[in-house]
């Protein structure tokens, strides 16, 4: 275990193991899985192509822990400063900063 979230992680996928029987880890359905009932978020991940417009297929899974960059929230906290927007409270940023991409990530770190 590297880290607090990713153990966090794995007990609730064990936990998923023992009360969901066949379901299966990414799309599980099972009314009983307290893991994927309160904890899990099914995602959709899509590329964009910013030239063009044309989209990739939506491709869609679950996660049970959403990782946000430190660093993410410092950027989206320094870009809202620089625009002179009102700071919102922590979720708020926290939300705004884990729909940031990689590459946008690394694009808002290169322009400030």
């Amino acid at each position: 275990m590297d880290d607090a979230a990713e153990c966090f992680e794995n007990i609730l996928m064990r936990i998923h193991f023992h009360i969901a029987n066949n379901e299966s880890e990414d799309m599980c359905s099972a009314a009983h899985c307290i893991p994927h009932q309160k904890f899990a978020m099914t995602l959709v991940e899509q590329t964009v192509c910013h030239a063009c417009g044309a989209t990739s297929e939506p491709l869609p899974f679950t996660q049970m822990v959403h990782y946000v960059p430190s660093s993410a929230l410092c950027s989206q906290a320094k870009l809202m400063k620089e625009k002179n927007e009102p700071m919102p409270n922590f979720s708020e940023l926290l939300k705004r900063a884990g729909g940031l991409g990689t590459l946008e990530i690394v694009q808002v770190l290169v322009e400030l």
